[in-house]
């Protein structure tokens, strides 16, 4: 077991590097390519290496449009270049190719680049034009420590006691107002000392690229020669980096860092099984780039000839640089509260790396599109007629009422029937511009920033708003709380399951044409698109649907797809194309207009498997909807068997309508409210042994050892009933008996089936 939970986290820590280095070359696309099966067993197979592995984007589900080759590196780098070569022979490169070496320390890492740069990427370009690609691609590499440590003490020694400040305390909630006295005990603090440079690049080299994981600047390349001024201060005059340089932050998540002796300062103590308990926020180019000079000019020592000049010169260079100092703050942020915690070692890494490298988000944000747009939510949002706010990236804290224009994008996407787009394309793609002759940014996403918003004239700009973005806030809350939700799922079918891991915009597309009528425009250049002016949902009235919503929806497509064989295997991949989604959403579409009476010909020649599709197309609406009706037909259809897809759900039938029970418990709860509500007399005969178990509140009672949970609780015509629900199936099942016995429950009335059961469990 033990083995088995090291796999996870080495696979999670791979996952979470590769993901920041998509992120920062604008690839982040809304696909958690790691639920893949298949990209899952290659990411454990390249997480796990104990030799040379290479991988590539195409083999982990990866959409990019610059392919990427992940290699780790042991000690052989002739093996490691020709198995990159091999895979460079079966991939085309004509945008360059993205190299992610993956090593164990910073002597690995100068030994693996001094290869690369000779024989190495002969190799590669050997195997690019083999496939055809260009002569000279263009490369980009990026080398990710994943160091494996033990169980030790993270120190910064030999301070001098007395040049340490101790900061005075500050709230540790930024952007709360709150009285400062209430929140005293969860307060920030921080020292503020000088420790040797060198220190600090042999600590990254002991925990690897982890050290920087709060980091905003990690995986970007580095920029405007600061590399190239840090080394030649630590060649040339050591005694001023101290003077040249920003310093370092070092965020700790523990208040135990302690000053442990005169001289010592402990971060934490170090273990195998968890993450260090603080980071480097602000520093990270600093550590990496003298990192870097410290290593290669040890490999240039230990490559020279033994008592040659230039060894000497080597030597004696190297301890001196290493006489550098840099400034050092340790700043403690309370754990208290875990989600405040997080936002605010975001933020205060983002607010100290204001030089961060401009990305296409911050150039998108100055477009007339958005200035326009993000000055009308502003002000909106401030008289009511908006819910939020556009925001740069990096900005605020929390999400309140506030998005950024990468999210804004993809819920607009979903909102126009793309959620393949939504889900699969990065920024450099969502918000892709070309340069007008005036020098303003226009963007080429029609289907996200529209003419009409350009054009529409200021009295005209709230009725083009709701038409083209009215759902777009919706479409985005949903999104994210589907997240918090789509976890787990083991005791659905290995289809149904992949349904739920991918089809996030799926079904929040559908949602919301659901919700919104299905409503198009009727006239103009938006003739048949979807129109929201009339959009009301809010997220906190469906968020308690979604559960049941995405356990429908995923039986619902896994069916559909079973049925067409012409999409091909439900995998991640049938989630990045919109050609499922527009049936799917036109058969929604046909189910929503539909108001059938009974069963027609038509419904008598389908086969079971369709029929029950047209249960969970029915089911699926209905349940964010109102009510449809279900066909005599189909009813039947749903108490039919399981088939080899996996089977139908527990369902209760009441006077022939189908209801979802997801337990026994459930059934019993909706089938007793379901009594009390039609058979009204029995609520005056809830005495006996019957309120052993149905009683109104304050007056159940239970012999000792028979009820152990809490109630379930109803509400009908106004008054509020209990109902006892811990006693086993059997008792249940007397219980409902004795319920419909005295209630006078007509026959053949109630029926309870259980997934892939031919006869009912109960029935009356």
């Amino acid at each position: 077991m033990q083995i088995k939970s090291q796999k996870i986290r080495q696979s999670e820590s791979f996952r979470d590097h590769i993901n920041l280095v998509l992120e920062n070359r604008g690839d982040d696309a809304d696909d958690e390519w790691w639920d893949d099966a298949k990209a899952r067993e290659e990411l454990e197979r390249l997480a796990c290496a104990e030799d040379e592995y290479v991988s590539s984007s195409e083999r982990l589900k990866i959409t990019s449009e610059r392919p990427m080759l992940l290699a780790v590196y042991q000690k052989d780098c002739k093996a490691l270049f020709e198995q990159i070569g091999r895979q460079a022979a079966m991939i085309k490169a004509d945008k360059g190719l993205h190299l992610l070496f993956f090593v164990r320390d910073m002597r690995s890492r100068i030994k693996l680049e001094q290869y690369f740069a000779g024989e190495g990427k002969q190799v590669i370009n050997a195997g690019l034009q083999a496939c055809g690609g260009k002569n000279r691609p263009l490369f980009q590499c990026t080398y990710i420590l994943v160091q494996k440590y033990g169980n030790e003490e993270a120190c910064l020694r030999d301070l001098k006691r007395y040049e340490i400040l101790q900061m005075p305390p500050v709230s540790a909630y930024m952007n709360r107002e709150t009285a400062w006295d209430s929140r005293e005990e969860e307060s920030l603090y921080a020292r503020v000392l000088t420790a040797d440079l060198f220190q600090l690049v042999e600590l990254y080299n002991t925990i690897g690229d982890r050290l920087f994981r709060n980091n905003v600047r990690i995986g970007l390349n580095e920029m405007l020669g600061v590399d190239q001024s840090i080394r030649e201060t630590l060649k040339t005059e050591p005694e001023h980096f101290w003077y040249k340089n920003n310093g370092i932050t070092i965020l700790a998540e523990r208040d135990e860092f302690r000053l442990r002796s005169l001289d010592t300062l402990v971060l934490d103590r170090l273990a195998p099984e968890r993450e260090p308990a603080f980071s480097v926020i602000n520093g990270a180019q600093t550590i990496t780039a003298s990192a870097r000079y410290f290593f290669e000019t040890e490999f240039q020592y230990e490559s020279s000839p033994a008592g040659s000049a230039e060894r000497e010169r080597l030597k004696a260079q190297l301890n001196k640089s290493k006489r550098a100092q840099v400034l050092v703050r340790v700043i403690y942020v309370p754990q208290e509260d875990p989600v405040n915690a997080s936002g605010l070692a975001r933020e205060i890494s983002t607010a100290l790396n204001r030089q961060k490298p401009v990305k296409i988000e911050d150039i998108a944000f100055t477009a007339p599109f958005v200035e326009k747009l993000a000055g009308y939510l502003e002000r909106g949002l401030q008289t009511g007629q908006t819910r939020f706010r556009l925001i740069r990236r990096g900005e605020g804290g929390p999400r309140h009422r506030q998005m950024e224009l990468i999210s804004f994008a993809r819920a607009a996407l979903a909102c126009a029937g793309k959620p393949a787009e939504a889900r699969s394309q990065g920024a450099n793609t969502l918000l892709k511009f070309h340069v007008k002759e005036d020098g303003t940014y226009e963007f080429q996403q029609k289907e996200v920033f529209a003419d009409a918003w350009m054009k529409a004239e200021a009295e005209n700009e709230e009725a083009v708003f709701k038409r083209l973005y009215g759902a777009v806030w919706f479409t985005d809350q949903l999104a994210q709380k589907y997240e918090g939700v789509k976890k787990g799922w083991i005791e659905e079918t290995p289809e149904v399951r992949a349904v739920i891991r991918n089809g996030k915009w799926y079904l929040t597309a559908a949602v919301v044409q659901i919700l919104n009528g299905f409503t198009r425009s009727k006239a103009g250049e938006w003739a048949g698109q979807p129109d929201f002016s009339g959009f009301s949902a809010s997220v906190e009235e469906t968020e308690e649907k979604l559960t049941a919503g995405i356990r429908r929806f995923g039986r619902l497509v896994a069916l559909f797809i079973k049925l067409d064989e012409g999409y091909g295997d439900l995998d991640s991949n049938l989630f990045k194309k919109n050609e499922a989604y527009n049936t799917l959403i036109k058969r929604l579409e046909d189910t929503f207009h539909s108001d059938r009476k009974g069963p027609s010909a038509a419904d008598r020649d389908k086969t079971l498997q369709e029929s029950r599709l047209e249960v969970y197309l029915q089911e699926f609406i209905q349940l964010f909807c109102e009510p449809v009706s279900l066909s005599k037909a189909e009813a039947a259809a749903a108490l039919q068997p399981a088939d080899s897809f996996g089977g139908m759900e527990d369902c209760i039938i009441l006077r022939g309508m189908r209801l979802p029970a997801e337990s026994m418990a459930e059934a019993m709860q909706k089938t007793v409210k379901y009594v009390l509500e039609q058979y009204p007399d029995v609520r005056n005969r809830l005495s006996g042994s019957i309120a052993n178990w149905l009683s109104t509140p304050g007056t159940l009672h239970s012999p000792p050892g028979y009820f152990r949970g809490n109630t379930r609780k109803m509400t009908v015509d106004g008054v509020v009933y209990e109902l006892g629900t811990f006693s086993n199936t059997e008792t249940k099942l007397r219980q409902m008996r004795q319920l419909c016995r005295l209630a006078g429950v007509r026959e053949n009335e109630i029926f309870w089936y259980q997934a892939g059961g031919k006869a009912p469990v109960f029935s009356w």
